[in-house]
């Protein structure tokens, strides 16, 4: 039974129904109170999760941007220190090749790269002499005179009628700034640096100017009645030993670099009276070696076979069958294969059957260089002779030619490495420059030029008139093979000066 105040049902129900209304309001209440509370407590956790999005892109752009600084200065770093990998993506040098509708970056990283290692020059410092005439044209380049910090200098820039159609020419450009600008050596053109323009997508190569002229005019005066006499065997001596003194420097650093377009037009002879020096230009087409470096390329009638293929990869092999023809070129006067055309030179490469050069049986130097040549121009590059088993060869000619009679510094200089190399006294060649596979049927030299126990020679006269047997035209014994290459083992000192190149 309900007890309740003494009032009226009336009043009782308006009672009630107050009390009823005030619960259902506190309850109404303290509903929104916890769904705001709720609405609230959401909002903070979206933030936070936001937050924390937010936080983790830039982290994740943060490593992003650390990882390509380290890459780019790894890369930088690679092509300032090694050079080697010849990477198509890698190094500055190859991305002026793949970012060729866009240089300004690439080149901005060369400019960057120049300052750090001091090479590149300002504008300002360089006066291009155009009323001097052209010192030299290439397929891509022009030479002209130049004056930098009161020197005369070679000024090489990409020809203007080549810039807008060849995007490759000023990449060929930064290769060869890539390979001279750590080359120091006497018979290789010198470099003072460059101009990186990365406004106008310029590069402007400054080298030392080379007072003469250039093998391929040398060879030639007495044809073009400029001089009566053909040169002395002391001066084409003094150019062979010139031109394989750089090229084992080049194939001796580490890594080595190929030249790939050893040709006459690329020698330059300084000239004055019996010396001869020759200094070796042109590294457009030169390659630092490595599994992706790019391939080669080069002159049709210089060009080893493996090239024209395609098939190997880029060795120092090549400039070894080049200086063949350069041996023959310098002893007879005769440029290679300059009675066939290029798309028969192109056919007997292709079949790797090349032409070998002709002599004149009147030559003085057919004895002693033809043979020599012939062990560079073996069509097979395993089987040719590395470039310091050249030079080693090349140092017994003297006593054939019977030059070491005269008062000639040079002579005396050759003297002293011949006699150095007789004691062992010149060092160990280095262990990764493998010796050739040199077959016993293989040409290497005459007798005068072998160890003292070579003894079996073959003059046949069928082998230098039959064209089908001459890769088999000298018979040499393994014996004799093993004293050539322990005689050219020891010149290492001619190159242990340094490997940063």
């Amino acid at each position: 039974m309900l007890i309740g105040p003494n009032e009226p049902i009336v009043d009782s129900m308006l009672s009630l129904s107050a009390l009823t209304a005030l619960v259902a309001a506190a309850s109404l209440g303290k509903r929104f109170v916890e769904i705001g509370e709720r609405q609230a407590f959401m909002d903070l956790i979206k933030e936070k999760s936001l937050r924390c999005e937010a936080e983790f892109e830039l982290a994740r752009l943060g490593s992003q941007k650390a990882v390509q600084t380290t890459q780019e200065v790894l890369l930088e770093s690679q092509s300032r220190v090694d050079d080697s990998a010849g990477s198509h993506s890698g190094t500055i040098w190859d991305r002026l090749y793949e970012d060729e509708a866009n240089l300004a970056r690439p080149l901005a990283r060369l400019a960057k790269l120049g300052d750090e290692e001091h090479w590149r020059i300002d504008q300002k410092q360089v006066h291009i002499m155009q009323d001097a005439g052209v010192l030299g044209r290439g397929s891509f380049g022009v030479v002209r005179q130049g004056v930098f910090c009161g020197i005369v200098v070679a000024v090489k820039q990409v020809r203007s009628d080549v810039a807008a159609q060849d995007d490759e020419s000023l990449a060929d450009l930064g290769n060869e700034l890539r390979i001279l600008r750590h080359l120091r050596h006497p018979n290789i053109v010198g470099t003072h640096g460059a101009v990186v323009d990365t406004n106008d997508n310029k590069i402007i190569l400054v080298l030392e100017f080379v007072d003469g002229m250039t093998l391929a005019a040398y060879m030639a005066r007495k044809a073009q009645g400029l001089c009566l006499e053909d040169p002395s065997l002391l001066s084409r001596y003094q150019i062979m030993v010139g031109v394989a003194r750089a090229l084992m420097y080049m194939h001796t650093r580490h890594p080595s670099i190929v030249h790939g377009d050893l040709k006459s037009a690329n020698i330059m002879l300084e000239v004055a009276a019996e010396k001869v020096h020759p200094k070796l230009l042109d590294f457009g087409l030169s390659r630092v070696t490595g599994k992706r470096a790019r391939p080669l390329g080069g002159t049709m009638k210089w060009m080893a076979p493996e090239v024209s293929q395609m098939t190997e990869e880029v060795k120092c092999s090549a400039d070894v069958y080049s200086f063949g023809h350069l041996i023959t070129l310098v002893a007879t006067g005769i440029e290679p294969s300059e009675d066939m055309s290029s798309r028969v030179i192109r056919w007997t490469l292709e079949r790797g059957t090349p032409h070998l050069p002709n002599w004149p049986q009147d030559c003085p130097l057919e004895p002693t260089c033809r043979p020599l040549a012939c062990a560079c121009l073996r069509a097979n590059e395993l089987d040719r002779l590395r470039i310091v088993d050249v030079f080693a060869v090349l140092l017994r000619i003297p006593h054939e030619l019977e030059l070491s009679d005269g008062p000639v510094p040079f002579l005396r200089e050759v003297g002293t490495l011949e006699a150095l190399m007789a004691k062992g006294s010149l060092g160990q060649l280095p262990q990764q420059h493998s010796s050739p596979n040199l077959g016993a049927d293989q040409p290497v030299g005459p007798p005068s030029l072998l160890p003292e126990d070579a003894t079996s020679w073959n003059h046949s006269s069928k082998m230098w008139s039959d064209p089908e047997n001459s890769q088999a035209q000298i018979s040499i014994s393994q014996d004799q093979l093993s004293g050539i290459n322990a005689s050219s083992n020891q010149m290492a000192s001619l190159w242990e000066d340094g490997e940063e190149g």
